[in-house]
């Protein structure tokens, strides 16, 4: 090994301890801002505030996240934002109605919807930020735009809601702390925003790899959403549902880390024609496996105890549903680093594919079985990633 490989493995070690770093101070100070809020909302309200983060995680994380997979897999140094912020615009309006009928059905206040839209928006431009640095190795940057969001949160939260004492203060801190983060980082960084309308193989893109995080994140975050539709007086249950997914998220921050080390370069090396090889593909795959085993493990024999301590102080769930969340992360994991290759040969309809057959299961047993919510998650999830997976071998036989 000479000086030159020395130097890139040393800085990309640093960069992924940069990450992992960042998002562990993102992560934090989002829990401390919902435990700064428990003890000045009733039972009623504090369920009402993780319903409303339940939903603008699904569809501020579900319509975007795609943005950053697709910016990483764009094999260009370029940074522009017309593409995305259009589709995001468009994906809003799309949806929309569905937010209207969530908010009726659940009991939530439909002024918050435009609260929603954004701290949706504000995201749909950091998912680009994110996707643009970690291809060029700004890796400083991502993880200051993570850090100083979940900072802003902090800082609203304490504003807002201490000042005014109501779930409305809360909810409306929340939700334009994200918009204020972007601000002051793309003041203080030196990223520069182009306006490009020619990019329609990312627009395509996109669209596909946006049916895959929407509906892995409504897996991720869905759950409180279903039982609270199933029964609007389910108020611990779903405080409770929050809080276990809240833990269960823990995994998913292995995610950025292993997606910002291995697509950008399984891409270049994809495009150049140099040192690609089917081998590479799957180390991700077998690091998240490695990570997941261990995490279930550990959910299993000291989950509950995590989530009294560090989250909910009154949570009561037993032990075996913590581990079933817990098992829907795992699956969600292997799911996206599973896609990398479908990602990397541009055939991200795969990926659409597969999570639309798992999603359109779940919706006919949701609608025609009493079976709990939890196993119609579980059994969802497991169709699109063994679908995914038997993709994968017949595009490697035929190639």
């Amino acid at each position: 090994m000479n000086l030159r490989q020395l130097k890139l493995i040393t800085n990309k070690n640093k960069s992924l301890i940069f990450i992992f770093g960042a998002l562990f101070i993102e992560g934090l100070l989002i829990l401390v801002s919902l435990r700064l809020v428990e003890n000045y909302l009733t039972p009623r309200e504090y369920s009402d505030l993780t319903l409303y983060y339940s939903i603008i995680s699904i569809v501020s994380f579900g319509l975007f996240a795609g943005l950053e997979q697709t910016r990483q897999s764009t094999n260009s140094k370029q940074f522009n934002i017309y593409s995305s912020f259009k589709f995001s615009i468009i994906s809003l309006l799309f949806i929309l109605p569905f937010l209207l009928y969530i908010f009726q059905n659940t009991g939530l206040n439909n002024a918050f919807i435009f609260f929603a839209i954004v701290y949706a928006l504000s995201y749909s431009i950091q998912f680009e930020i994110f996707g643009f640095t970690s291809f060029t190795n700004k890796f400083r940057s991502y993880g200051y735009l993570k850090i100083i969001d979940g900072l802003m949160k902090v800082v609203f939260v304490i504003a807002l809601g201490y000042s005014f004492n109501s779930l409305d203060s809360f909810i409306i801190g929340f939700s334009i702390a994200p918009s204020f983060a972007l601000i002051i980082f793309v003041l203080k960084s030196k990223i520069k925003i182009k306006i490009n309308q020619n990019d329609k193989e990312k627009i395509s893109s996109y669209i596909n790899l946006t049916i895959q995080n929407f509906i892995c994140i409504f897996y991720l975050y869905g759950l409180p959403i279903t039982e609270s539709l199933k029964n609007k007086d389910a108020i611990f249950i779903s405080t409770d549902i929050f809080f276990a997914q809240a833990y269960a998220q823990i995994l998913q921050f292995c995610l950025a880390p292993i997606q910002f080390l291995y697509l950008p370069k399984l891409t270049k090396e994809f495009s150049e024609k140099s040192n690609f090889s089917i081998k590479k593909i799957f180390e991700g795959s077998l690091l998240a496996m490695f990570l997941a085993s261990f995490y279930l493990v550990f959910s299993y024999v000291i989950g509950n105890d995590i989530i009294k301590l560090i989250f909910f102080d009154g949570y009561s769930l037993s032990k075996q549903d913590t581990f079933f969340v817990s098992l829907i992360s795992v699956i969600i994991l292997l799911t996206k680093t599973s896609a990398f290759y479908l990602i990397v040969l541009r055939k991200t309809k795969y990926i659409a594919y597969s999570l639309f057959i798992g999603f359109i299961f779940f919706v006919i047993i949701f609608n025609l079985f009493n079976i709990q919510t939890i196993y119609m998650f579980i059994m969802s999830c497991t169709i699109s990633l063994v679908i995914i997976f038997f993709t994968n071998l017949q595009l490697i036989k035929n190639d």
